[in-house]
């Protein structure tokens, strides 16, 4: 561990819609030395960049509000950047189910059985095919994605062979309007949010001490995460034992939020000694003392100064909108001239209204189609 630092990026999408998944994501990196926020696009400018102008010529990443904006290229360009990314860690997949196969937090089998419960059509309504590629590509002009890959993944993974900047991970957490509706607590949604941040970030911890410790340890280790699926003593216990020196998580700011001690001491970090190094309206920082030196920050714009952000930010995006399609989809096959959704309140009153015969028909309950809030409970039994 001695030369080993690692950074954690988390950012989600589809916060504020009503219909439509909340897709959380995390990258983890190990680096060769200590995190520096201009490092990454700097050291791999020769292939990355910021700037959607620089397709097809580079991979772009970047705030997935400035890739994914409404145009054909636009989604081929964050569909490249995820797939190139995933790359660097799994085989090209074969589709969108076995994509999410390696990088779902959650068992995605049982995602899938239970979404099959509630209904046929619930489940065909949100899942579709799961075709992707030159099959189903994300963007609406059937622009394929592989060819744009095949070129750039090899250019991205020589450079970052040799850049002391290695991916070693990246996962996403998806909660569809049912569980979201069945989530939400009397602390409001930002709480509902930061608790998926949490989660991420105890995977993540796991992740790197299983990376650290010896083989004979680590079969022990394997044991326990099988047994203790939460367990953070023992990741304290080893933490110790390792020393593992420095942990950096960041992530966009909840909404503009400015203090989040109280998240930090809700659940999974409630026994760490936390402590306050900054509380502004564009960062705030903390530190948990234990041997190790974690420090996670929340970023106003993230996604906008911090690789592992705006990373994370695309394979949200990505990722929701890949649910998106599937819905508009299903009902396009259903309703003539429907006009698409993105599933943003300013918008969606009448697709509500113009899908509901079709709902009532196929037995999708409102419970899986919106998000509960005070303006929409009237639609809800």
């Amino acid at each position: 561990m001695e030369n080993n630092y690692y950074v954690l990026g988390i950012d989600e999408a589809g916060y504020g819609p009503d219909i439509g998944p909340l897709v959380v994501t995390s990258s983890l990196f190990r680096l060769s030395e200590k995190y520096n926020s201009e490092k990454f696009w700097e050291t791999l400018s020769e292939i990355v960049s910021k700037k959607t102008k620089e397709f097809p010529e580079k991979v772009i990443v970047a705030d997935s509000k400035d890739i994914f904006k409404n145009h054909p290229k636009n989604y081929l360009i964050g569909e490249t950047t995820a797939l190139c990314s995933y790359c660097l860690l799994y085989p090209v997949p074969l589709n969108f189910q076995e994509f999410l196969q390696n990088i779902f937090l959650d068992n995605l089998d049982l995602f899938q059985k239970r979404c099959k419960t509630f209904s046929e059509y619930t489940y065909r309504m949100c899942w579709g095919n799961n075709n992707f590629f030159s099959e189903d590509p994300l963007n609406s002009k059937n622009l394929n994605p592989k060819p744009y890959i095949n070129d750039l993944f090899p250019k991205l993974k020589k450079v970052i062979k040799s850049s002391g900047i290695d991916l070693i991970d990246i996962k996403s957490i998806v909660l569809c309007p049912h569980l979201y509706n069945e989530s939400i607590t009397k602390k409001g949604k930002l709480f509902l949010n930061y608790l998926q941040f949490e989660r991420l970030i105890e995977n993540a911890l796991k992740r790197i001490l299983i990376e650290n410790i010896s083989v004979k340890d680590k079969e022990e280790t394997v044991k326990l995460e099988k047994k203790y699926k939460k367990e953070t003593r023992n990741f304290k216990k080893n933490e110790q034992k390792n020393n593992l020196n420095s942990i950096f998580v960041i992530a966009d700011k909840l909404g503009s939020k400015k203090y989040y001690i109280n998240y930090l001491k809700s659940v999974l970090l409630r026994d760490f000694n936390i402590k306050v190094l900054e509380q502004s309206r564009d960062i705030s920082t903390y530190k948990l003392s234990n041997n190790s030196e974690i420090r996670i920050s929340f970023i106003k714009e993230g996604d906008k100064t911090h690789f592992p952000i705006a990373l994370s930010s695309v394979f949200s995006k990505y990722i929701r909108e890949r649910f998106i399609k599937n819905i508009n989809e299903f009902f396009a096959t259903k309703i003539q001239n429907l006009e698409p959704t993105k599933g943003y309140a300013y918008k969606i009153e009448k697709f509500i209204e113009v899908t509901n015969d079709v709902r009532k028909k196929y037995d999708i309950a409102t419970n899986c189609f919106l998000r509960k809030r005070d303006s929409l409970l009237y639609l809800f039994d």
